[in-house]
């Protein structure tokens, strides 16, 4: 485990890569910096704010952070290749090293609940959503890709940590998911 100030000692004295605004580039250190604004701004931990206002909202009871505590046997594995032959049991990193960068675990049943919840616009108003969903630099908007295809927009998000990777899209129009 590590604490937000060991996290953010990590990069925080290192030169920005250009200037704000003028190019995109995906970090996770953004994320962490995000989490710990949400945790000055609110006087709630990053934690607590998605555990209370996302996960529960909508109804997410099999996600959460500290993968390390969960004893299940659906527990999922991750696994690295070594060689062509070898797959070895990924380490299972505790939350702290990602923290809002990519410390929550979850299932695709939990992640098609948090769609809905997303089409109802019980999580954010349709307002905010399509502010969100417009893009910026690159075809990014607040995290998500955006494509547009067969005059469709999708959303599209993706992660790894070692041994794991994930991929959600989401077409909001004819209630597509895909995880």
């Amino acid at each position: 485990p590590v604490t937000i100030e060991q996290l953010m000692g990590a990069f925080q004295d290192k030169p920005l890569a250009f200037t704000p605004g003028e190019q995109f580039q995906f970090t996770n250190a953004n994320y962490v910096v995000l989490g710990k604004i949400i945790d000055s701004m609110t006087r709630w931990s990053y934690e607590d704010q998605l555990r209370y206002k996302v996960l529960k909202t909508c109804g997410m009871y099999n996600s959460g952070f500290d993968f390390t505590d969960v004893f299940d046997n659906n527990k999922a594995k991750g696994y690295c290749t070594i060689d062509k032959d070898t797959a070895t049991e990924a380490p299972i990193m505790d939350s702290s090293l990602t923290y809002a960068g990519s410390g929550l675990y979850t299932t695709a049943t939990d992640l098609y609940k948090w769609h809905h919840s997303l089409l109802a616009h019980t999580l954010l108003p349709k307002d905010w959503q399509e502010i969100a969903y417009t893009p910026y630099k690159n075809h990014t908007a607040f995290g998500w890709e955006v494509e547009t295809l067969f005059q469709r927009k999708f959303l599209q998000q993706s992660g790894s940590v070692p041994g794991f990777s994930s991929l959600i899209t989401r077409q909001e129009n004819d209630d597509v998911v895909i995880v």
